[in-house]
């Protein structure tokens, strides 16, 4: 009877390993490819500049702590590489604009084939929490997506985080690229 439960109990750790196991797949370009931004043919957008890289690297995952003023359009844009289970930050933080809102644009893509819900979250660095979260459903040839955070305190501190939704069988990763803007 012990070594029926000793098989058993490997048995489900093994299963449970393998369960957990995701291919990522690095983009060494990616898009922005939304009502505004035209993309070339191949879905490329080569006069996108990116701001930042987000990666699940020890930079990311920590709040930032230099300030991005959004203001006078100076929008802030970064290259998603690696979004998994842990919350990846901007690397800056930013205010709200006059109508208590901070807007964030760009796209998604699984990097296991399956569709992939990512959360975005608006992070409040006063607080130490994220206090809203947005969702979006990544897919393999990318899906583009736009939303805001309203009711911000112009006058209070915020990043922007990015993380990946358990699915009931693994946390799948996705990347992408994202816009923060007013």
């Amino acid at each position: 009877m012990k070594i029926m439960k000793k098989i058993l109990t490997l048995l489900m750790v093994l299963v449970l390993c393998f369960s957990s196991l995701t291919c990522n797949v690095y983009a060494d370009e990616l898009a922005i490819c939304g009502k505004t931004d035209p993309c070339s043919d191949d879905g490329i957008n080569s006069e996108i500049v990116f701001d930042d890289i987000l990666n699940a690297n020890e930079r990311s995952l920590k709040k930032p702590t230099k300030y991005w003023n959004l203001r006078n359009a100076n929008q802030y844009s970064a290259r998603l590489e690696l979004v998994n289970a842990s919350w990846l930050y901007t690397n800056y933080y930013f205010n709200a604009n006059s109508d208590r809102r901070i807007y964030v644009r760009g796209t998604v893509y699984s990097n296991s084939g399956r569709p992939t819900i990512m959360k975005i979250g608006l992070y409040n660095m006063s607080k130490g929490k994220v206090v809203a979260t947005r969702e979006v459903e990544s897919k393999l040839e990318g899906k583009y997506f736009e939303y805001y955070f309203y009711d911000c305190n112009p006058t209070t501190n915020y990043a922007i985080a990015f993380a990946t939704v358990y699915d009931g069988v693994s946390y799948d990763s996705v990347h992408g690229s994202a816009v923060v803007y007013h």
